[in-house]
């Protein structure tokens, strides 16, 4: 019997299919929530810090912050300048 694979396929992609709907899929925001946040009523404790070592640690993260921007503005500008200078120089 000829095409009886092709109908085979067929059949199976459409029970493929039918099984994939978004209507028999599990919805989002139902039971499965529970299953990915089991430990959801455990209460999370966060160190004390006292806040001279607060502040302390504050100046530190602003101060690489600053260094940082430093790095990326010399950085910046060191291209920029070979740019113009390799523009100038291909197309002068």
């Amino acid at each position: 019997m000829g095409g009886s694979g092709s109908l085979l396929n067929m059949i199976v992609s459409m029970r493929q299919n039918r099984a994939n709907r978004p209507s028999n899929r599990q919805k989002f925001r139902s039971d499965t929530g529970d299953i990915h946040y089991k430990n959801h009523a455990k209460v999370l404790h966060f160190k004390e810090v006292p806040k001279e070592e607060l502040e302390r640690i504050k100046k530190d993260i602003r101060e690489k912050s600053r260094a940082e921007q430093r790095k990326l503005t010399v950085v910046f500008i060191v291209v920029a300048v070979l740019v113009c200078t390799l523009m100038f120089i291909l197309f002068y």
